[in-house]
């Protein structure tokens, strides 16, 4: 094994008093987006890895951040060949934030193959720093949170400053699908919205809502945004504006039970004739089995026509299709990130009219 060093950057030329190391997770392929939302907030970002983003920041403006999954302080990095190695390894490892009656939990994720499993992990790792720091482990309420992430051969090793993702939000949803888009996305293509249109919008449009994470998150980025949805599943759309009703939306929002080609109809007076500062912001289905059912470039091609706004951000896998549909129709586009969630990485694509 071969342990090395934490990652670290160059503190930018403004920092401030308290801040230290940390490193930011996120879906890979959203890291420049982290390092711009830092950049927001006055700090710099630097990619350590698929899905990681090393920084020199104050915690406390960290756990504002819209784009990250968690916060943590990096504590090691080694090369390991099986569990007993990896265990050696961790008990020779430093956490000043461990101690006597500072109780911890080992939290794994594992990927690769290995000859071990996640909860192997956390048990050998979890008894050896319980013993070299005299740290009780607490399961339910631990004082801190110890994150061993092993990818292959290679293992990090750090204190997790977020129990819960940031990407989770709390949203108070009384309505829930089985999946549902991450909020970080949903925040990346928002964000890349606005920056098409060079200001905030007037108003969200969302023609495939789902539970309504889209319009949410618009919610809470566009404080004097309309936000308007549409599902073709009268239970989706129900759910989605009992959710936007729920978090304290409903004045601002209006959500229709309607078909693509129906939708702007269902609107009505509401909606009226898209404006310069439109968007429209969804997430349509995709997929191997929305493959064999869909006729994808005549889908968006009724997606773009249907709503006419300045500006269109599609999540999608079918990029020739889509960009192809997008040239018929006068617009053009970019992709922006494409996050890998799962096994796949649809694009964040961005359209405007020329």
């Amino acid at each position: 094994m071969s342990p090395t060093n934490p990652p670290s950057i160059d503190a930018p030329h403004d920092l401030r008093a308290g801040a230290s190391s940390f490193v930011l997770t996120t879906h890979p392929g959203l890291e420049s987006l982290v390092c711009a939302e830092l950049a927001d907030h006055g700090y710099v970002g630097e990619p350590v890895g698929e899905g990681r983003v090393a920084t020199v920041a104050e915690l406390a403006s960290l756990l504002a951040l819209r784009s990250v999954h968690h916060v943590l302080t990096p504590r090691g990095r080694a090369e390991v060949d099986s569990l007993e190695a990896l265990t050696d390894w961790a008990g020779t490892s430093t956490l000043p934030e461990l101690g006597p009656d500072v109780s911890f939990v080992v939290r794994c994720e594992r990927e690769g193959e290995h000859a071990f499993t996640s909860p192997d992990v956390e048990r050998a790792v979890g008894g050896v720093l319980q013993i070299t720091h005299r740290s009780p482990v607490n399961l339910r309420d631990p004082a801190v949170l110890v994150a061993v992430e092993v990818q292959g051969r290679d293992v990090l090793l750090d204190v997790q400053h977020t129990k819960t993702a940031l990407s989770h939000r709390g949203y108070p949803r009384p309505y829930q699908q089985r999946t549902s888009l991450k909020a970080d996305v949903a925040y990346a293509c928002l964000r890349a919205a606005a920056e098409a249109l060079g200001r905030n919008p007037d108003r969200v449009i969302d023609p495939f809502c789902g539970s309504g994470t889209l319009l949410l998150e618009a919610a809470e980025l566009f404080p004097d945004a309309r936000l308007f949805g549409s599902d073709k599943k009268p239970d989706a759309a129900e759910g989605a504006a009992a959710n936007l009703r729920v978090f304290g939306h409903a004045a601002r929002s209006q959500v229709v039970t309607a078909e693509l080609d129906l939708a702007r109809r269902r609107h009505g007076e509401a909606l009226g004739a898209i404006g310069p500062s439109d968007v429209v912001v969804t997430n349509p289905p995709y997929g191997v089995r929305m493959g064999a059912r869909l006729d994808f470039p005549s889908f968006y091609r009724r997606l773009f026509r249907t709503f006419e706004a300045p500006v269109h951000v599609v999540l999608a896998t079918e990029e020739e299709a889509l960009f192809g549909a997008a040239a018929e129709v006068g617009l053009q586009g970019h992709v922006a990130w494409r996050p890998r969630t799962g096994s796949i990485a649809p694009a964040i694509a961005v359209f405007a009219r020329t």
